[in-house]
């Protein structure tokens, strides 16, 4: 590659970083409430992204770039509101933004996506070798990744530069001292780093409590395994890409299915809402939704007597049901719950609360599958 064209590149890089604040945006939306100050945020990162992109010729960059901008002015078209559409659309939108690399990428090395981190994993174990053989692996998979072996190497990187995350032996440089460390460094932090813990045998569960205390997320024993801890580090550093969640709303009142819609797309949440309850598992099947919100009492049938011709059909067993409804017996509640469901919201609620145990209970039923799917 000439001279040119590796300024060229270098430069071009900017396009990266740019699609990166825009996925940045969009998850901060997944992660609280559509607002005007995201609508603005997003629209004035996709604008930068557009001008790089097409003055360094970054043409897939360019046209993606173009089609959230059309989002944008549907989101306008709605009152300024998010529709299960819009979501669905721009998720894929951003999904394709995130796996895009830079057209003529440099062929001696990886094509540059967007989930990369501008500063680096610090990894800190007292095996030092597996600490290098970690670092190897992560930068394997273009993640920027730093070893040391002293507390005072660690503490001295801390000092000049905060990193992305942090994966710590609990007994980096002495028994338990890890923790110790760890417990530190977080302390005065604004905002706590990602902390990853690692132990080379089993532990108890005051070393786990003590992990926890400190900030830990995480907690990997006897091996570090790549592509789990590369899983894990994207989660937490947020430079990982999810599908939004997919919730059907069965409940016979148009109004209050309606409200309940305008309330989860507000959080970048997928919806399906049912007025019949009857149509259940045909909507669950073409569906295929990460909860179902359930009210409690209809005229075609109760939500009970629903929630246990869903859990009839295996592949619907581990998918959260919550009941709504205004409903405030308490024995009623946790007969109802006794009956197929999760969790019981009572009406009117506050739409925080509602997001909140949504995502709660959905993100945990993904986890879950994903594990069960992985062993």
């Amino acid at each position: 590659m000439s001279e040119q064209e590796e300024l060229k590149q270098h430069f071009a890089q900017r396009v990266i970083h740019q699609a990166r604040e825009v996925l940045e945006v969009w998850q901060q939306v997944q992660r609280n409430e559509w607002n005007a100050s995201y609508r603005a945020a997003l629209a004035d990162a996709n604008q930068r992204l557009q001008r790089f992109a097409e003055r360094f010729e970054q043409i897939e960059h360019h046209q993606l770039a173009l089609q959230i901008e059309e989002c944008l002015s549907d989101v306008d078209d709605n009152r300024g509101r998010l529709s299960s559409d819009i979501i669905a659309t721009l998720s894929q939108l951003i999904y394709r933004l995130a796996r895009t690399g830079l057209r003529n990428a440099d062929p001696r090395g990886p094509s540059a996506h967007v989930p990369s981190l501008n500063k680096p994993v610090y990894i800190a174990l007292d095996d030092h070798e597996r600490a290098s053989h970690v670092v190897r692996q992560l930068e394997f998979f273009s993640m920027n990744a730093q070893a040391f072996a002293s507390d005072h190497e660690f503490r001295a990187a801390m000092h000049l530069r905060h990193p992305a995350a942090i994966v710590m032996d609990v007994d980096f440089n002495g028994p338990g001292e890890g923790l110790r460390l760890a417990e530190r460094v977080q302390q005065g932090l604004e905002e706590k780093l990602p902390l990853i813990f690692f132990s080379q045998q089993d532990t108890d569960t005051p070393t786990r409590l003590a992990a926890v205390r400190a900030g830990g997320l995480e907690f990997f024993i006897e091996s570090l395994d790549a592509s789990s801890l590369l899983e894990k580090i994207e989660i937490y550093t947020r430079t990982a890409y999810y599908e939004p969640f997919r919730v059907l709303i069965i409940d016979d009142s148009r109004a209050q299915a309606t409200h309940t819609e305008r309330v989860l797309n507000n959080a970048g949440i997928i919806t399906r809402t049912l007025n019949e309850p009857i149509q259940a598992i045909s909507y669950l099947a073409e569906f295929q939704p990460d909860l179902i919100i359930l009210d409690m009492y209809m005229p075609e049938c109760m939500g009970t007597e629903l929630a246990k011709v869903i859990r009839q059909h295996e592949r619907y067993v581990s998918v959260p049901i919550i009941y709504l409804s205004a409903e405030d017996d308490l024995d009623k509640q946790l007969s109802a719950m006794d009956e197929g469901g999760d969790d019981f919201l009572t009406k009117p609620i506050k739409p925080s609360h509602l997001i909140a145990t949504v995502r709660t209970r959905a993100e945990r039923a993904r986890n879950l599958k994903a594990r069960i799917v992985r062993d």
